[in-house]
């Protein structure tokens, strides 16, 4: 029924189709958060690093604090994680500047979860103590539709 000629048609169409499949699997994967990352100077001796996530619509992103009691779990907190350098000192924690939602989630036992909707803006205050200096860090989390 295949010919040569065929059964090598056969296996390019069979290779073109799974390499469709797998880029078409690739561009499924969601990415809804959007961060953009900012150092303003206050002065000679101190800068304001804020950070901005802008959420696609119907995501939240969850806050840095919730009242957790004893045994009970809830979602992932959003974490920012600071690099020590010689040339920069933390002055308080990061704050949080936009809006924070609250609401009891039945997923988490009924936990009052506290979360960000559409834009979530923090800010953290460094004492600086050279000209030129890299503010370098990661931020984690956990987010949801």
């Amino acid at each position: 029924m295949f010919g040569a000629n065929n059964s090598k048609f056969f296996w390019r169409a069979a290779l073109c189709g799974l390499l469709l499949l797998a880029a078409q699997t690739q561009a499924q994967i969601l990415n809804p958060i959007r961060w953009k990352f900012e150092t303003v100077p206050v002065s000679q001796d101190e800068a304001l690093f804020r950070a901005t996530a802008l959420l696609d619509k119907g995501w939240h992103l969850y806050a840095q604090e919730m009242n957790f009691e004893e045994g009970q779990s809830g979602p992932e907190l959003t974490v920012f994680t600071f690099e020590p350098s010689p040339h920069l000192q933390r002055v308080g924690n990061v704050v949080e500047r936009s809006k924070v939602y609250e609401e009891k989630a039945a997923v988490w036992d009924g936990l009052v979860v506290r979360y960000f909707k559409n834009k979530a803006v923090f800010e953290q205050s460094f004492r600086v103590r050279r000209d030129k200096c890299r503010i370098k860090g990661t931020v984690s989390g956990m987010y949801r539709d």
